[in-house]
C-alpha cells in the first residue's frame, strides 16, 4: 500500500473511489484519505485450475473477512468466475444486505431454495465441510509451485490439499446420500459439482495427489456442465492430465 498512499496523497484528482479485495489487509491510511471504499470479494480463485475440482464455497471465510472489514466499506462490487463458486455469490450478496448474517443460515436457505425436501439441511452441512479442504496448491515433483504453469508441461503435477483430514468422512457422506437422493436433486447441475468435488479430493488422495484415470473421470464430468471444449485453457478447465499436460496458459496471469 505505501506505493499507492504515497503517488496519491497529493495527487488524487484522477479517480473518485477506490475498489478492494475484502481478503487484503487495509491500512488505516487507506481510509483516511477520504474516498469511497467499494469492496470487492474474491469468490473464485480459492485453487487453480479455477472451479477444476468442482464446487468451492468458501461461505465460512467470506463471513470472517465481512466482519472485519464491510463495516468501513461504503459498498460493494460483486463478480462471478464460473458456476463453480455458486454458494460464495449467494452468501455474499446476502453479506452485503446484512453483515451480521450467519452463513449457516444463508447456505441453508439455498440448499433448501434449490435442494427442496428432506435433503435440504444435510446439503447445507456438506457444502460447509467442503470449505475445509477447498484450499490447495499444485506442485512438480521436485516441489515448485505450478498452480499456474507456462507452456506445455511434461510431467504430472501434485495437488497438495491443506487440510485433508476430512476428505475421506465428506466423501463417504456424499456417497450414502447420493444413494438416497431423487434423480431431480442428482441431475442437478449445483448438486453435481458438490459431488464431483468430493469424489475427486478422495481419489487425489487416494493416489498422493497426482491425477490419474479415476480423477480424469471425475473431474472430466465437469466440462458438460462448464460448457468447457479440449482447447479451453487449463486454469478455467476441469483438472484432467490431458488438460494439465496440453496446458496452453503463459503462465502467471
Amino acid at each position: 500500500w505505501e506505493p499507492f498512499l504515497t503517488a496519491v496523497k497529493n495527487d488524487g484528482d484522477w479517480f473518485d473511489c477506490m475498489l478492494v479485495d475484502v481478503v487484503a489487509e487495509h491500512p488505516d491510511e487507506l481510509y483516511a484519505l477520504g474516498y469511497p471504499v467499494i469492496c470487492f470479494p474474491e469468490i473464485s480463485m480459492t485453487a487453480s485450475p479455477w472451479g477444476g475440482y468442482g464446487a468451492t464455497p468458501i461461505s465460512a471465510t467470506m463471513k470472517w473477512f465481512f466482519a472485519s472489514k464491510w463495516t468501513r466499506c461504503d459498498g460493494g462490487w460483486s463478480y462471478s468466475e464460473g458456476l463453480f463458486e455458486d454458494i460464495n455469490k449467494i452468501v455474499t450478496l446476502e453479506l452485503f444486505r446484512d453483515s451480521t448474517l450467519e452463513v449457516k443460515d444463508i447456505v441453508k436457505e439455498y440448499t433448501t431454495c434449490y435442494f427442496k425436501g428432506d435433503f435440504a439441511e444435510e446439503i447445507a452441512e456438506l457444502i460447509l465441510e467442503l470449505e475445509q479442504t477447498v484450499w490447495r496448491n499444485v506442485f512438480d515433483k521436485d516441489g515448485n509451485n505450478c498452480d499456474y504453469p507456462s507452456g506445455v508441461q511434461t510431467e504430472l503435477p501434485i495437488v497438495k490439499i491443506h487440510q485433508p483430514g476430512n476428505i475421506e468422512k465428506i466423501a463417504n457422506r456424499f456417497i450414502e446420500l447420493n444413494e438416497k437422493l431423487p434423480n431431480v436433486i442428482k441431475e442437478n447441475w449445483r448438486y453435481r459439482m458438490l459431488y464431483i468435488r468430493a469424489l475427486g479430493d478422495l481419489e487425489l488422495i487416494r493416489n498422493g495427489g497426482v491425477p490419474n484415470v479415476k480423477t480424469d473421470e471425475i473431474y472430466g464430468q465437469l466440462a458438460d456442465i462448464y460448457l468447457t471444449e479440449e482447447n479451453t485453457d487449463y486454469v478455467v478447465a476441469p483438472f484432467t492430465r490431458a488438460s494439465f499436460l496440453r496446458n496452453r496458459s503463459e503462465g502467471a496471469l
